[in-house]
């Protein structure tokens, strides 16, 4: 259990549970590293011994077979991590379940455990349904940069690496939702959860390039492209956008895109370029 820095008594209460059980072991946050889940999910990953890793926040709730079924399933398998299911629950009555909604999430009746697939979400999970070999995910890493969409860019890599998986089709973890939490309250800003989105896309596309998963590369990259026109990103962002676009011979969509970002920035207009631009962009890949 790693622990991010609480103000409450819980170095207190995790000590009389190492004390009565010897698996249990208590980290604090170390001061040196920033605050936040990636931070505690990697400290924790650095902190492990056993076999196997299950990621588990602290406001969720795992079923009592939850461990045994995937330790057990893993094992005849053999296969490299686990995918089961969850389910929301909330202790207040006027929570809005509808903001997270997991029917879509679970399709693996229709689509393939892919890296593409998972990229653009035909499938998808949530991070306690995620139970790996140790020497599988040791490599892995959350962003810790990245503040929204971690998840999604940390299974981007998994699957990237490896799709030898099996699915679950059990209930095991019941998730906390409510008003407060960090996936309610970015949905209520569009813009915040446009440049959440964007960043995602930036960033995984960095991240994916050294697995040479092209298909999912493209589509990255027509999402970092598009989010370009309606935001104003990082002119690093721009940067790379520029240089894959001259890599790829697309010199007139250099031109328009270059010329729309200059007046776009300056004037928060420039809808004749833009038009120019996509269509130039749309005919030259």
């Amino acid at each position: 259990m790693v622990d991010d820095r609480s103000t409450d008594h819980i170095e207190e209460l995790m000590d009389f549970y190492c004390e009565m059980d010897s698996r249990i072991h208590f980290y604090k946050g170390p001061s040196r590293l920033p605050k936040g889940a990636n931070v505690c999910r990697n400290y924790g990953l650095e902190k492990s011994q056993g076999n196997y890793i299950q990621f588990f926040d602290s406001d969720d709730i795992m079923l009592p077979n939850s461990l045994e079924l995937k330790i057990s399933a893993i094992k005849k398998s053999g296969v490299d991590y686990i995918i089961s299911k969850s389910e929301n629950f909330s202790d207040r009555s006027n929570i809005d379940f509808s903001l997270v909604n997991y029917d879509k999430y679970y399709q693996f009746d229709k689509y393939k455990i892919t890296n593409y697939n998972y990229v653009i979400q035909n499938i998808n999970w949530l991070t306690p349904d995620f139970f790996a070999k140790r020497e599988f995910i040791l490599s892995v890493r959350f962003r810790e940069d990245l503040f929204y969409h971690q998840e999604r860019n940390y299974f981007a890599k998994v699957t990237a690496i490896s799709t030898n998986a099996i699915i679950l089709d059990d209930v095991l973890t019941r998730v906390r939702v409510g008003h407060d939490s960090i996936q309610t309250g970015i949905k209520k800003s569009n813009k915040k959860y446009a440049y959440s989105l964007s960043q995602f896309y930036y960033l995984t596309w960095q991240d994916l390039k050294i697995y040479n998963k092209q298909e999912s590369l493209y589509y990255l990259f027509d999402k970092m492209v598009l989010a370009s026109l309606d935001l104003k990103v990082s002119i690093s962002y721009l940067s790379i956008i520029l240089q894959n676009l001259v890599k790829q011979k697309q010199f007139l969509s250099t031109l328009y895109f270059l010329s729309y970002q200059l007046v776009f920035r300056i004037s928060g207009r420039g809808l004749f370029l833009r038009k120019k631009f996509l269509k130039h962009f749309n005919n030259e890949r």
